[in-house]
């Protein structure tokens, strides 16, 4: 039975640390719908996030999806905008290449490339902006991850969506991501069969552009203290430590069955998801360390089988990065994932301390529902703090706003008063938040004697 359902954020008491990924929000689910083994867990058991998209004209006005003609495309899960290729001999056109080019050093990865005559990546990235091309100037090359994620799992040889992407050109697509290793490299997407590899900026590639809120900003991670690192920009959890290798029938049935830190929802991860930790600023290995320990410079499983070739599945390369497609017998490495379940409440709550002075007065916390469904709940002050009581908000669905208000503290020392904010059946509940209080400054009299 295939399931489906829509990612949501969890949240616990926890230790956050500075490890590096690539903030990505919503991972679109990869399309992968066949089914190619009888072993629960592959990628077309599990729809996460289905992919949608929409066309747009050259204002960025919504078309039906039966328009035969559109300017741009509006992926709807991660709301990026994607130019659309054309064949008509302008800009646009299909059959356009470049050479990688970018004289920034801060975004070149330690290495501008190769500058052409309007023939460069920069060359095309500034003609669009410089055209305003669908009413903005704002037009970027992709990261990595992002070009990755428009792969098409179920398909091969046009690899992406083709009602959406036409003229898609199946050979090598540039990113913006130089490789950590070979600064003379940087990333591209193939296609035809959905790989990701480096190749030199000097040779030539496609160019999709794309605009909208860059998925490459540095998130830490989220160490549970449990076995288990939560990634809160995809709000996805992860196995932290290493199982060992296994075929990929033995990887699925081995993350199907885990029970670790209290979840048995655990599985393979699929391409775009085990995609979503690795650190392309490093290598050897390409991941967080800190929040990953005894992660390998190795392969590890995805749950995507290659449609190219069945008896292959993806696999995530964490020496550099790359993805690519190898026989299901052979052994390598597994990483498990959970996230997302139909209905699944998620209870936040912020800030979750305030620090008031020494008056009367009042202080709010905003609570809200970061999953999906009706979520009720309720607040009341825990006993002894007596000083602090809800003046308003003490119960809600999904958001709200709860207002406290607490008396002056005249004594000798800081105070502190706890809220505890219940949701029945939410992850992240009860959630206590505090309210700390000021003292009143020394004052002292100096008298003096004759």
């Amino acid at each position: 039975m295939k399931k489906t359902f829509k990612l949501f954020f969890f949240f616990c008491t926890v230790l956050i640390i500075p490890g590096l990924c690539q903030a990505f929000g919503k991972i679109p689910d990869t399309g992968q719908t066949t089914s190619f083994t009888n072993t629960f867990g592959e990628d077309a058991d599990y729809t996460i996030n289905p992919p949608s998209y929409t066309k747009l004209d050259s204002n960025g006005n919504d078309l039906s999806n039966s328009a035969a003609t559109w300017v741009m495309v509006r992926d709807n899960v991660t709301g990026l905008i994607w130019e659309n290729k054309t064949d008509d001999g302008s800009i646009h056109d299909k059959d356009n290449t470049y050479t990688w080019y970018d004289p920034n050093p801060a975004t070149n990865g330690g290495n501008e490339g190769t500058p052409g005559n309007g023939t460069d990546t920069k060359d095309f990235i500034d003609a669009l902006n410089a055209a305003n091309y669908g009413g903005h100037k704002d037009w970027r090359l992709p990261t990595y991850k992002e070009l990755s994620m428009l792969v098409h799992a179920n398909n091969y040889s046009q690899a992406i969506n083709t009602a959406y992407f036409m003229n898609t050109q199946w050979a090598d697509s540039w990113t913006s991501s130089t490789n950590a290793h070979y600064p003379d490299h940087a990333w591209g997407v193939n296609f035809s069969r959905g790989n990701v590899y480096i190749q030199l900026k000097s040779d030539t590639g496609y160019v999709r552009a794309v605009r909208g809120e860059q998925s490459g900003s540095l998130q830490p991670l989220i160490i549970n203290g449990d076995g288990t690192a939560t990634d809160p920009s995809t709000g996805l959890m992860w196995q932290q430590g290493e199982s060992g290798t296994k075929s990929w029938e033995n990887a699925l049935t081995y993350c199907e069955n885990l029970v670790l830190a209290g979840h048995s929802d655990w599985r393979l991860p699929n391409r775009s998801e085990l995609q979503s930790i690795v650190n392309y600023t490093r290598f050897n290995p390409a991941i967080d360390r800190t929040a990953f320990p005894g992660a390998l410079s190795s392969h590890y499983w995805t749950s995507s089988t290659s449609p190219h070739s069945p008896d292959s599945a993806w696999d995530v390369d964490f020496y550099y990065g790359d993805v690519y497609h190898r026989n299901k017998s052979g052994g390598m490495y597994v990483r498990a994932v959970r996230g997302g379940q139909p209905g699944s409440l998620a209870l936040s709550v912020s800030p979750t301390n305030r620090s008031v002075t020494k008056d009367a007065g009042t202080t709010t916390f905003s609570v809200s529902n970061t999953g999906t469904g009706a979520m009720p709940w309720m607040a009341s002050v825990m006993p002894g703090s007596s000083w602090l009581s809800i003046k308003s908000g003490g119960s809600g669905s999904n958001a709200g706003t709860i207002t406290c208000q607490y008396s002056a503290n005249a004594g000798p020392s800081s105070r502190t008063a706890t809220i505890r904010i219940t949701a029945t059946g939410a992850t992240g509940s009860p959630m206590d938040v505090t309210v700390t209080q000021g003292v009143p400054p020394c004052t002292y009299s100096i008298s003096s004697s004759s």
